[in-house]
């Protein structure tokens, strides 16, 4: 699923200018009517700025997907509240690029017409127009007629991820750079950083601590699973990102201390 399908538009425009989870608790049956339950977020409370790109890093279980997926109003939490900009998440509408972005491609439909799957039924020529626009802004306009199996991993994401960003300002990325190699990894992130207008709102699981810090304005590490806040980092560095910055002092640092954090986790 890349286009949560939602009931209308609310990029924000409202009083309340954060996302706000609000110690949201989630639990799992562990086997059939035995009662026993698999805790996974345990009354977990974290807001997030209309604006603010902010990267989730968790050790391997600890509940990162439950929790945005129980953002993006895919799954109800069991206790607490998610609200973003003071509207319920059916209420938002929200891009959505799942771990596994192949499935979520149509393959015997071309880049183009992936993309302008986010327009309903009787909006054809504001999709044509607005996809030609995605596609340069992404810079594939040159893989607009590829089918996904011609497509890298990278290109395939930045597809996923242009569907995402088509008619939205609030955006999950749920391991977007999983599995890409160094040069697709690339190409992916400078496509993100593309979304750090101001306006955009993004939430980003990753297990890479560089690209989390090279593309968010803080990271939020969970603990062990069932899963709260163990630490909130904030990245202190230029709003304008290059991959250059991977190479300054300060992003070493930042780097060093989730570093650390996620090791002090096991």
């Amino acid at each position: 699923m890349v286009m949560a399908k939602n009931k209308r538009n609310c990029w924000g425009d409202g009083m309340d200018k954060h996302i706000e989870i609000n110690k949201v608790s989630k639990a799992y049956p562990l086997g059939q009517n035995n009662g026993k339950k698999m805790h996974v977020l345990d009354e977990l409370s974290l807001k997030i700025k209309k604006g603010e790109f902010v990267s989730i890093l968790g050790p391997n279980g600890c509940g990162k997907s439950t929790l945005i997926r129980t953002i993006a109003g895919l799954d109800e939490p069991d206790s607490g509240k998610v609200t973003i900009f003071g509207s319920h998440p059916a209420e938002v509408q929200i891009g959505y690029v799942p771990q596994h972005v192949s499935k979520s491609l149509y393959p015997w439909f071309d880049s183009r017409k992936n993309i302008e799957l986010a327009w309903p039924p009787g909006f054809e020529g504001e999709a044509k127009s607005q996809t030609s626009k995605l596609l340069s802004k992404f810079g594939i306009e040159n893989y607009s007629n590829y089918y996904p199996y011609q497509l890298s991993g990278g290109f395939k994401q930045l597809i996923a991820i242009a569907r995402a960003t088509a008619r939205s300002k609030v955006f999950i990325f749920d391991e977007s750079l999983n599995g890409l190699d160094y040069h697709n990894k690339t190409v992916v992130e400078n496509g993100i950083l593309k979304l750090r207008d101001g306006e955009n709102t993004v939430i980003m699981v990753s297990h890479d601590i560089d690209s989390a810090v090279l593309l968010s304005d803080k990271v939020i590490v969970l603990s062990n699973k069932p899963a709260r806040i163990q630490a909130k980092i904030p990245v202190a560095l230029p709003n304008e990102r290059t991959n250059d910055l991977r190479y300054c002092p300060e992003f070493t640092l930042i780097t060093k201390k989730v570093s650390e954090i996620l090791a002090e986790l096991g």
